[in-house]
């Protein structure tokens, strides 16, 4: 072995040229990328970490050199290392383009961040690289010409080239000339690359304006990936005089940080502040922080904190009075802002912990936060966790105002434009199930209008059966690191010693299992849990004092995790071989539904209960019962036009897929025959799906003694087995009729856990 031996506990064995990167969190507000260099430490020659346009900045690779090996070696090595990638773009190694650069591998580096933007192919890739001042190099020099020592920072750029593409209806000059949009799937987007919705369409937008017109200072607030870095980078982009300030620029002093980033001499408080604004800007200005929760509790450490506040609730006076050169100053962060500023900072020290990263991440106390209160102002508060009333100190002036989600238009408009800019067109029904996943959760949408580019890729459309096949495939994978939202969701409820996470995590389930909560249920140490919940983007408000999920996607992947199960025993699908008996054991599990969930009393209408609640029961039923490891079960829910819910169950092995589709009360023909054409339409696509059952249940009291329920005729095929199930309850008597085609109803126990 050469060179010397690396520190205790390195991976001695790994493989000499495989690239390190480590993930440090000193907390959870301040996670640092590092790029571990230990994997040179027994080679020979120069080691340089080399990073491939279009991939992850944490795929970049190391390569060795030695002097005297030539450039178009060095391009062999890297293509040999990224074989698999170069190959599937059909690339040679003669294609590929190498840049030397010098760039630190650290998060907060300005080249760094740039970089980030390189993961993605674009048409001004040159200009980036540019920027950061790279050289290109030519075959004529060698690998010890231009390299001489080892380093920690990424040293070349691998510039593959651009993606051929086909079908494009405009003229291929046409198509050289015009800058092509990107999709930003998480961090702020820039409105002259980015698709993006109109940002002056979006409510809060338009009310944020017309509280910066009346000077008035705002809380602009939402949960991980809701768009709230975006909308401060658009108005600052578009906007005269107005400043988009990072608040860790802000953490060695309020006022200092705010002179230097507005090019200011230096105030000693805020009279002199003012007057070197007024000598400085004709016009007043607007200041827009970002992520001020987390400048609240960083801040905590510094001596100066009592100063900074008492800084920040002067100004806002001034602010307010109008007599200083500040129109408005917008703080933008998670919901914890709303608790942190509740009667004092260090009381709810866990919630403040927990805030968003979304800037950092780029995106990808158990006690009530109120006191010692009454049952009734209890829930008058929280009634009111998104819109409170107005903060005491520093800040009781200030406006709090939620970031909008996309309304449907608005997707429809975001997803116009790209079909635009890409000439493809893209299927209705594929837009309607898009948003029906989403519910316009800003990042999410992003996600998915990106995953539509590259299904349509040389195409001139995307088909729903095509889409449906492949976004089934995408969700369905148990290690999909793809969707950021999911992952920040999981790191900040993955404490088990955490008074507040353990509360978080009970209120998440009595979610899963009712998809709604009202206002009058969360009391206690549900305040401080919901809060959580709320800032990491589980849950947010549905108005009408109800709270529910930011988007059915995430309720979904989420119930993996932590749906409560139940106890082993209560009944067992050992295998599955026909439909016909796999409906049969179905059924059987409905005596074990928990009476107490479906019939809450706050869930149920009259004596019926939501499609949403009957899915996750029998979700965690099949999971109990389901006893082979090949089958593996997932939710699907989606919300319809006119709020109607799509509750879908499908158990899952290599070659064959089972559906299962709740619906409740629905008693019409023509209602019948929609749910149908409806559970058909989400098997197109689906490959091996061989079987669906539309279970419907229906109240005894709903309709009249010997209803003739109806049977829609189907005609799907061979191989595929199709059932219309009447589930005929009774919430007194605790059983059930069971209507099939062409059979004798069968009474059954229905319901009897408690």
């Amino acid at each position: 072995m050469n060179g010397t031996k690396g520190p205790l506990n390195s991976p001695l064995d790994s493989p000499p040229t495989r690239s390190l990167f480590e993930f440090t969190e000193k907390s959870v507000l301040n996670p640092v990328l590092t790029l571990d260099f230990r994997v040179c430490r027994y080679t020979t020659g120069v080691m340089a970490f080399c990073f491939v346009v279009g991939t992850k900045i944490e795929s970049a690779i190391v390569v060795k050199g030695e002097a005297g090996m030539s450039i178009a070696e060095l391009k062999d090595a890297i293509y040999k290392m990224k074989k698999k990638y170069f190959e599937k773009q059909e690339y040679d190694p003669s294609d590929l383009q190498l840049w030397k650069v010098d760039i630190p591998g650290d998060a907060e580096n300005d080249k760094f961040v740039k970089l980030r933007t390189l993961e993605s192919r674009s048409h001004n890739e040159d200009t980036i690289i540019q920027e950061l001042e790279g050289q290109k190099l030519t075959i004529f020099k060698d690998f010890g010409d231009v390299f001489n020592s080892s380093s920690k920072n990424i040293r070349i750029l691998v510039q593959p080239p651009p993606p051929a593409t086909t079908g494009l209806k405009r003229p291929i000059s046409d198509q050289n000339m015009r800058p092509r949009k990107l999709v930003k799937t998480d961090g702020p987007v820039d409105v002259s690359e980015n698709f993006c919705v109109p940002f002056e369409e979006l409510d809060s937008t338009r009310i944020l304006g017309d509280a910066i017109a009346q000077n008035l200072c705002v809380f602009l607030v939402r949960h991980f990936q809701s768009g709230k870095t975006s909308v401060l980078h658009y108005l600052s982009n578009t906007k005269a005089n107005y400043f988009y300030v990072h608040s860790s620029k802000l953490l060695d002093g309020f006022l200092s940080g705010l002179c230097k980033l507005l090019s200011l001499n230096q105030c000693s408080s805020c009279a002199s502040f003012c007057d070197a604004l007024e000598n400085k800007y004709k016009e007043k200005i607007v200041i827009l922080i970002d992520e001020f929760d987390r400048f609240l509790y960083n801040s905590k450490k510094n001596k100066n904190f009592e100063c900074m506040i008492d800084e920040i609730r002067e100004l806002t006076k001034l602010i307010s009075d109008k007599s200083i050169g500040i129109k408005s100053i917008v703080y933008t962060g998670t919901y914890s802002i709303v608790a942190m500023l509740k009667d004092g900072v260090p009381q709810i020290r866990k919630v403040i912990e927990s805030a968003s990263q979304e800037s950092i991440d780029s995106l990808s106390g158990g006690d009530s936060l109120f006191g010692e209160e009454s049952e009734s102002e209890s829930l008058s508060h929280a009634s009111k966790l998104l819109e409170p009333e107005p903060i005491p100190s520093p800040l009781n002036s200030a406006k709090t105002i939620q970031a909008s989600d996309f309304t449907r238009e608005q997707h429809m408009s975001f997803f116009k434009d790209i079909q635009e800019d890409r000439d493809i067109r893209i299927n209705e029904d594929v837009l309607n199930d898009i948003y029906s996943v989403t519910n316009g959760y800003a990042g999410l949408e992003g996600l998915l209008a990106s995953l539509c580019m590259e299904y349509s890729v040389n195409e001139k459309s995307l088909e729903f059966d095509k889409w449906n096949e492949r976004f089934t495939e995408f969700r369905r994978n148990p290690t999909n690191h793809q969707i950021k939202a999911v992952n920040h969701i999981e790191k900040h409820l993955s404490d088990r010693d955490d008074k507040l996470i353990e509360n978080a995590k009970n209120l998440l389930e009595r979610f899963l299992r009712r998809g709604t909560l009202y206002s009058s249920e969360i009391r206690g140490d549900d305040i401080s849990a919901i809060m959580h919940l709320q800032a990491i983007g589980i849950i947010k408000d549905l108005g009408s004092e109800l709270f529910g999920f930011t988007s059915n996607i995430i309720s979904d992947l989420l119930s993996t995790n932590y749906y409560p199960l139940y106890r082993k025993g209560l009944g067992a699908i050992p295998d599955i071989n026909e439909p016909q008996n796999f409906l049969k054991d179905v059924l059987g599990l409905l005596t074990f539904i928990h009476h107490d969930v479906i019939f809450h009393p706050l869930a149920a209408n009259l004596h019926s209960f939501s499609e949403a609640i009957v899915q996750g029961e029998l979700y965690a039923l099949l999971r109990s019962a389901v006893s082979n490891p090949v089958f593996r079960l997932f939710r699907e829910t989606r919300t319809l036009k006119r709020s109607e819910k799509k509750c879908d169950l499908w158990l899952c092995s290599d070659s064959k897929e089972y559906g299962i589709e709740c619906k409740v009360n629905y008693v019409s023909n023509d209602e019948i025959d929609s749910a149908t054409k409806q559970a058909l339409g989400y098997t197109k696509g689906r490959k091996n799906a061989c079987s669906m059952f539309l279970l419907n249940f229906v109240p005894s009291d709903s309709i009249s003694e010997n209803h003739d329920f109806y049977f829609p005729c189907v005609n799907r095929g061979e191989g595929f087995y199709f059932a219309v199930v009447h589930i005929l309850y009774s919430k007194a008597n605790r059983n059930a009729q069971i209507f099939l085609h062409d059979e004798e109803p069968e009474e059954i126990p229905f319901a009897t856990e408690r």
